[in-house]
Parts: C-alpha cells; sequence; structure tokens
C-alpha cells in the first residue's frame, strides 16, 4: 500500500506544476518547481526567456505566433535571442509583461500578417520597441527571409539543415535540438523537402559562400539525394542523427559538445511525439546554447534507450521535465541520472541494474560466502521474502524486477573474472558474470540471469555506463519475487555479493 501512496504523490506532484524539477540529489525542487508553470505555447516561451535571462537586459527578442510552430522553425537564425509567442489577432499580456521584464529595444516578427496580425505590430510599435518582419511564402520562405538578412555571408559559420514538412511531430522534432545546435554555431537554420534541395536554399547557400552544413535527422527526414546536391554546389554536409528522434536529438548534443548528460549544466526532457512540444524546444534553444544545457527526447510514456544511456549515471545536472512529460517519465529520468545505490556489503555499494526497476526482492542464497545485503535509502520499493530455508543471511541476495526491453548496466566499477552461461535448474540456459569490485576485488559480485552477454573475461566495467547483457532473461517459470511484482511479465536479475574464500559443500551438477 505505501508504494501505490507514493506513486499517487508523484503523479499529484508533478500535475501541480508544468515542469518537475528534479536537483542533482534526486529529490524534487520545491522552490523551483513551483516557479515553472509553463502549460501553453506562450507561457513555456516565457519560462526559458526567464530562465535564460533572469536579470532582463535584453536589446532584441524573436516573436512568433503561439498555435503554429512553422514559422518559428527559423528561430535559431536569430542568434543567442529569446523567442516569445503570441495569438495571431493580439499581443499576449503575458508576453508583453515579458518583453518589458528584458527590457527588449528591438522585435522581430517571424512570419507574415496572417501568422502575427498588423495589428500586434502596431501594438508593439505603440509600446515604443523597433519592429521588424521577416516571412516568406511559406516555411521555407521564411527561414531563407532570416537567413540573408543574419547571415549574409556563410562563409565561417556552419549552416544546419532540417526537414521542412512530415505528418505530426516528424515536422519538427529533429528541429528541437536542432534549435540549441543553431544557436551554438550561430549560424542559420534553413528547410527543405525530404526528397530534394529547395532551389531557393540552393540559391541561397551559393549567394552567401556556405561551406558547411548539418542536415538534422536521419535519411527519412533528409534524403542522401539532398546529401548528393549539396555535395554537387561543393558544401560539406555531416549529418547529426541517431536511432529515431530521440537518437538525433543526442547526436545533436554531442555535435555541440554535450556528449554526455555528465556534460551538461542541465538537462531538458520533452515528449518527442508531443505536439505541442516544439514551443518549449524552440524557445529553450537560447538558453540551452547559452548554459551548455543538454535537450533529450522521451516518446510518450516511454523513456527511448537513446535518452536513457545519454542520462545514465550523469550524477550532476538538474533535470527539467516538460508539461507533457508523464510523471513516471520524469521520474525514470530522474533514475538514470543517478542509478542509485540499492544496497551494500563489506565496502561494496550495489547500484540498480537499470533506469527503471520496479521491485527488489531479498532473499536467501544458496552460497555461504553471500554477504548480508544492507538496503540503501535511494533503492527502489524493496521486500524480504519468505525464507527458502537456505545456510545464507535473509538479505544475502537480491532479485531486481526490472524492464524486460533495457540493458542490465554494471552495478559496481572492477574487472570482470568469469562470465557466460549454464544451465538453471538443469534446464534453462542462463547468463552470468563475475566481477572483482574495485573497492574490494578480494570480493566478488555475480549477476545471474541474463540474456545477450556483452562483457568478457578481463574486461574492465563501469558501474552504470558499462552494459553486461542486452537485458534480464525471462524464464517460462514463476519466481519468488514474480508474486510481489505487479508486472507479471517483467523478469529479474539476480545479484549478490560474495567472499569466495568461504568453503561451499560440491555442487551435485546435473
Amino acid at each position: 500500500m505505501a508504494r501505490a501512496v507514493g506513486r499517487v504523490a508523484v503523479v499529484l506532484a508533478v500535475l501541480a506544476v508544468a515542469f518537475f524539477i528534479r536537483a542533482p540529489d534526486g529529490t524534487a525542487d520545491q522552490t523551483d518547481a513551483h516557479e515553472l508553470t509553463g502549460d501553453d505555447p506562450v507561457s513555456s516561451a516565457v519560462e526559458f526567456a526567464r530562465l535564460a535571462h533572469p536579470d532582463g537586459a535584453v536589446e532584441e527578442v524573436v516573436l512568433g505566433r503561439a498555435d503554429v510552430f512553422s514559422d518559428t522553425l527559423a528561430a535559431g537564425s536569430v542568434t543567442g535571442q529569446p523567442v516569445l509567442l503570441t495569438p495571431t489577432d493580439e499581443l499576449a499580456a503575458l508576453t508583453a509583461e515579458e518583453l518589458d521584464r528584458l527590457g527588449a529595444q528591438r522585435v522581430t516578427i517571424l512570419g507574415g500578417p496572417a501568422a502575427v496580425a498588423p495589428e500586434v505590430e502596431e501594438d508593439l510599435r505603440a509600446r515604443g520597441y523597433e519592429v521588424e518582419r521577416h516571412w516568406g511564402e511559406d516555411r521555407v520562405g521564411t527561414a531563407l527571409a532570416v537567413a540573408r538578412e543574419r547571415h549574409a555571408d556563410a562563409s565561417d559559420t556552419t549552416v544546419v539543415l532540417a526537414r521542412a514538412h512530415g505528418e505530426g511531430t516528424q515536422a519538427f522534432v529533429d528541429a528541437l535540438g536542432g534549435s540549441a545546435l543553431t544557436h551554438a554555431m550561430a549560424g542559420p537554420v534553413l528547410l527543405t523537402p525530404s526528397d530534394n534541395l529547395d532551389e531557393d536554399v540552393a540559391a541561397y547557400l551559393q549567394e552567401a559562400d556556405a561551406r558547411e552544413v548539418v542536415i538534422a535527422g536521419g535519411s527519412a527526414a533528409v534524403s542522401e539525394a539532398v546529401e548528393e546536391e549539396l555535395a554537387a554546389l561543393g558544401v560539406t554536409a555531416e549529418r547529426a542523427a541517431g536511432q529515431g528522434r530521440s537518437g538525433t536529438a543526442v547526436a545533436q548534443n554531442v555535435r555541440r559538445g554535450v556528449a554526455h548528460a555528465s556534460d551538461a549544466s542541465s538537462v531538458l526532457l520533452l515528449d518527442g511525439d508531443d505536439e505541442g512540444s516544439w514551443a518549449a524546444g524552440f524557445a529553450a534553444g537560447p538558453w540551452a546554447a547559452e548554459t551548455g544545457a543538454a535537450l533529450v527526447l522521451t516518446r510518450g510514456g516511454r523513456l527511448p534507450n537513446e535518452t536513457t544511456t545519454f542520462l545514465a549515471n550523469a550524477n550532476g545536472p538538474q533535470l527539467r521535465c516538460g508539461s507533457s512529460v508523464t510523471a513516471n517519465v520524469c521520474e525514470h529520468a530522474g533514475r538514470a541520472l543517478e542509478l542509485p545505490p540499492f544496497a551494500s556489503a563489506g565496502g561494496i555499494t550495489l547500484h540498480q541494474p537499470s533506469t527503471l526497476v520496479e521491485l527488489i526482492g531479498w532473499h536467501e542464497s544458496n552460497d555461504r560466502g553471500a554477504q548480508q545485503l544492507q538496503p540503501a535509502s535511494s533503492a527502489s520499493p524493496h521486500l524480504t521474502l519468505d525464507s527458502r530455508g537456505r545456510d545464507a543471511p535473509s538479505r544475502s541476495s537480491a532479485d531486481v524486477v526490472m524492464d524486460p526491453d533495457r540493458p542490465v548496466r554494471s552495478p559496481v566499477s572492477g574487472e570482470v573474472v568469469r562470465t557466460g552461461t549454464y544451465q538453471l535448474y538443469c534446464r534453462h540456459n542462463d547468463g552470468f558474470a563475475v566481477i572483482a569490485p574495485d573497492s574490494r576485488p578480494e570480493w566478488e559480485v555475480k549477476v545471474l540471469h541474463m540474456r545477450g552477454l556483452r562483457v568478457n573475461e578481463g574486461d574492465r566495467v563501469v558501474q552504470g555506463e558499462t552494459l553486461l547483457a542486452d537485458g534480464p532473461r525471462p524464464f517460462p517459470f514463476r519466481s519468488q519475487v514474480d508474486d510481489e511484482s505487479s508486472h507479471h511479465d517483467w523478469p529479474h536479475v539476480h545479484i549478490e555479493v560474495l567472499d569466495p574464500s568461504v568453503w561451499n559443500p560440491p555442487s551435485s551438477g546435473c
């Protein structure tokens, strides 16, 4: 019952605010959390302007329409300037307040009068702002208009090229990370159809003497034919792309020097499947580039492996979760940043082997050298299982129930001394790894019930970073811990700490 109450509390806490902040120690920072209330495009943009410029003193602000992302795709070309949003027909009161707080002198509108009405422009002028507008016949034209105005000479900078169209979130998702990348590179962002290089874009690249292009996304987003056309123009192209949209977001972080979450000042997690995530993503670009923050994606209620690997064991950056990121995913991302300790024995600290652990069941080992495990306060929900009548302490083994689709990460740092497969109960093939931990190399940490082993004897493993196996191994029978788990189809890995000098009677074998 305590576990259920805890989960409800987490959900309520996250629903109370649009952005949930997890401090480096894994706790919710309530002081910051109540201030982040960006649950719509206008307020999301304001939140990031405040984060990036807490003291104001901004000369220029970019203004886009709040209901459609198309023209705001070009915001990255206005390097380093905050992005605010407004309804088409009137200046949003919150945006007007933020313009005043920032002390802006000039407002640059992206899009034509159908995107941001002339009445908004007149209102801005009446408030004393200088106003200019960049726009074209469509989103491709608007991006070109900004590029020509702000980057007439692109010979010594890098152009970011993204897809112009797509179904749903496909049309902008690769440009989310591309926003921070463009601001960091201080170059223009251009758009093109997926299958061919837009002829006006090609003309600009030649006019501006562009020499280097980074393509945001894989060949499904921007085809190899576009690369060939760029090469024909004498432009060097490389891709910032990974496995799917989440992998591409990671690759874009890497391209601007944030190779892992540990390199980032903070981490912004957005839902790459949410059609409203563009507002926070584009508004976050200047802030992320200026502060060295990373932008990564979730997929609805799932934290992708690419994102998990990027976050794994960073143990430092602050996590900010966008308004559409579910409470559970935000919590899982926080755990990924830490991969918290779950137990210790004899000076050896064991960390959770997965970013998504549902339950830990303690029980007696069948090895007399197995040590009693002391549960850590940061462990996932845990309980001691009924006695098995073995000659070992009651918590000398841990069955860790984890997501079957996630890899098994090393619970300690050290050297693999044995690895391979054996027959569990003389019938079921099972994988194992035995590690001599750095903190006590004369002892051993044994990990069982794994599939797809990735390590060999003599390998060096790093806690939280090294993948021991593709995942936990499911078995065609129910284990004791399965009766306590709410995910009956989730398997577990078995972990114990052994003193190998303790004598064990010979095994009867199979």
